[in-house]
């Protein structure tokens, strides 16, 4: 199990925090678009796959000797192996926001992506929520989580506010409704399937 401290109330350097405390497939799936492939994934690598980078290889758990969550692609040595950071980098983060990564992220006993409860401004907690729904990429299936869910296309094709991809749908909170005819987004919540093929929340 995860610890629940962020490097923010420790001397630990954030980035080797995050190499080691955040499950990497599950945060690629639940956070970077990546798709499991269930027919060749096996108990100890799972094969993930994404529209834009390709195909990687990722461990199902940490290193023995490091305790950092791995990941290499095929066809190069095993031995040359990328952590999560190198995933962030490939996927455009800069420095800044992978650091920011290490303070707003906490795992709980099931290592569920948490943001750590926080007092934010009107406009940074909107900031914040949009930048969270951006962050799922929509992939070219016909089935979705979603439809695997009972839900067909044509019931939520119109509302922007939802974004969906195979494995996992991220839905929008509104509040002040008061002041905000259409409400003003707040939060998220996603909603997605676990490297074991489990529906999370």
């Amino acid at each position: 199990m995860a610890s629940s401290r962020s490097p923010a109330s420790t001397t630990e350097n954030p980035y080797e925090w995050i190499k080691r405390e955040i499950n990497l497939p599950r945060f690629a799936i639940t956070r970077l678009g990546w798709e499991r492939d269930p027919e060749k994934s096996t108990a100890k690598t799972l094969v993930l796959r994404h529209p834009h980078h390709g195909k990687i290889l990722a461990y199902t758990s940490p290193s023995s000797s490091s305790g950092q969550w791995h990941f290499y692609k095929p066809g190069t040595i095993v031995t040359r192996q990328g952590t999560l950071i190198d995933l962030l980098l490939k996927h455009q983060w800069s420095w800044k926001e992978i650091r920011d990564l290490s303070t707003h992220y906490v795992a709980n006993s099931e290592d569920k992506p948490l943001l750590v409860g926080r007092v934010l401004s009107p406009s940074k907690e909107s900031a914040l929520a949009q930048e969270q729904l951006q962050k799922l990429v929509s992939t070219p299936h016909t089935t979705t989580y979603l439809s695997t869910r009972g839900l067909e296309a044509h019931t939520y094709a119109s509302f922007p506010q939802l974004k969906t991809n195979r494995y996992q749908a991220i839905f929008s909170l509104f509040k002040d409704f008061k002041d905000h005819p259409q409400g003003r987004l707040c939060s998220t919540i996603a909603n997605f399937f676990s490297p074991e093929g489990k529906s999370k929340k």
